[in-house]
């Protein structure tokens, strides 16, 4: 009431008030983000549940040339799996999921490389 009377406006502590219940329900809710990876022979989709503005992407099966690893950038000592994608204006690089270690990025980068019958070979890129 204090702040209220020496004309500080009411939004401050509304905005302030909301930013912190956001991060607290993110914080809280974490354990329940998913991602989802679909593949069948036409498609590989990447669905993020819940969304948190995430859009999920789909991509063509035969354009993808080649996945590898990487170290996150950010140092948090996760790991990114990328993919190499032929396009019509040349090859692009695309994340396509974070995991927190090096097996699970390894098995991954396996299983679909396996299911989309792509050879596996060394990307400059790649760090791991």
């Amino acid at each position: 009431m204090l702040h209220f009377a020496k004309g500080i406006p009411i939004y401050y502590p509304i905005i302030f008030t909301l930013g912190a219940l956001y991060f607290i329900y993110r914080a809280l809710n974490y354990s329940k983000n998913k991602t989802y990876i679909d593949i069948n022979d036409r498609a590989l989709s990447i669905k993020y549940r819940p969304k948190n503005f995430k859009k999920d992407k789909t991509f063509d099966a035969v354009e993808i040339d080649q996945l590898y690893i990487r170290h996150a950038v950010d140092g948090s000592g996760h790991y990114s799996i990328y993919m190499i994608i032929n396009g019509l204006k040349g090859q692009k690089h695309e994340k396509l999921i974070n995991v927190n270690t090096l097996s699970k990025a390894k098995y991954l980068e396996q299983e679909i490389e396996g299911y989309l019958k792509i050879e596996h070979r060394k990307v400059p890129e790649a760090t791991v």
